[in-house]
């Protein structure tokens, strides 16, 4: 089985693509919540992307910046790893339901360098505290 999770504007042409995909064959998947995007302008410089943030977001960064978090970009395979021991250990606390990470882990390996996906790992002392 195929499974699509197309990025959609929640308004514009995203229900004529729609459509076309129900037209080709595809189907909805009810039981999911449609995917979402936040998205920056990346074009100004440090400064005038923060000064665009929210207040306490602003805020909850610097406080985050000195910690001393570490970020990292990774395709690696230990990256892979750390996304499916922190969505356990979510899992077990919150009980929540989502998009299963083998999802991503087991195609990852499969792709060529290029394709593969870049995975954001923070670590605080040393150890991953959260991944996307």
């Amino acid at each position: 089985m195929l499974r699509l999770v197309p990025n959609l504007p929640v308004d514009g042409a995203a229900p004529a693509l729609v459509e076309r995909l129900e037209q080709a064959g595809f189907g909805r998947v009810p039981s999911l919540p449609p995917y979402r995007t936040f998205r920056v302008d990346a074009h100004d410089n440090e400064e005038g992307i923060r000064a665009r943030l929210r207040k306490s977001f602003r805020r909850d960064l610097k406080k985050a910046e000195e910690t001393g978090i570490a970020i990292e970009h990774s395709h690696s395979p230990a990256a892979c790893r750390i996304l499916e021991d922190l969505h356990r250990v979510l899992l077990e606390r919150k009980h929540f339901k989502g998009v299963d990470p083998q999802e991503f882990t087991r195609t990852h390996p499969l792709l060529c360098e290029a394709e593969k996906m870049t995975f954001v790992v923070a670590r605080l002392g040393g150890e991953p505290v959260a991944v996307l």
